[in-house]
């Protein structure tokens, strides 16, 4: 009876418009620092990347521009409950991702204070649709001197139509 009630709340939560999984990604790493820090408010396809149609309006935020296709999301640091990890607090964010993110405050557990919008651009050249960012960002905790290497791996596809998609 217990297996018919949690499909039925699958169910409904699909009908519904939600989503099973967390709407997070941890970014990547060995599992002792994988909770300093951590992309919110954002699905991956697979891994750490997060695979997104131009003018889907699920994931690309640009009300509706053609060419591109902008995300969204909040960095936060110190997910309490990613398995194998303690979380500690931040003293230092740094890396080539750090500059291109809001990030929350250097100490305890917190998210950034406004979300993230990073915009993929699509190339005009037929032979090429997919434009993928990547970036990394590195965090060292207090009391713990392993740092916290994460990637996040933002692929935007063209519409096969070319036009807008709305569900």
């Amino acid at each position: 009876m217990r297996s018919r009630g949690t499909l039925l709340f699958v169910a409904a939560a699909l009908i519904a418009g939600g989503t099973i999984a967390d709407a997070r990604i941890l970014g990547g790493g060995p599992k002792s620092t994988d909770c300093f820090l951590y992309f919110n408010d954002i699905t991956a396809t697979k891994g750490q990347r997060v695979d997104c149609t131009d003018n889907d309006p699920t994931c690309d935020f640009d009300a509706g521009t053609a060419g591109q296709c902008t995300f969204r999301f909040t960095v936060c640091s110190d997910a309490s409950d990613a398995p194998g990890c303690t979380p500690s607090d931040v003293t230092k964010f740094s890396g080539s991702g750090a500059k291109k993110v809001t990030l929350p405050p250097i100490g305890p557990a917190a998210c950034a204070a406004s979300p993230t919008d990073i915009t993929v651009k699509l190339k005009k050249s037929k032979s090429t649709n997919v434009q993928k960012l990547k970036f990394t960002t590195i965090t060292a905790a207090t009391g713990n001197r392993k740092r916290d290497l994460d990637t996040l791996i933002l692929k935007c596809v063209a519409s096969p139509s070319g036009a807008f998609i709305f569900e």
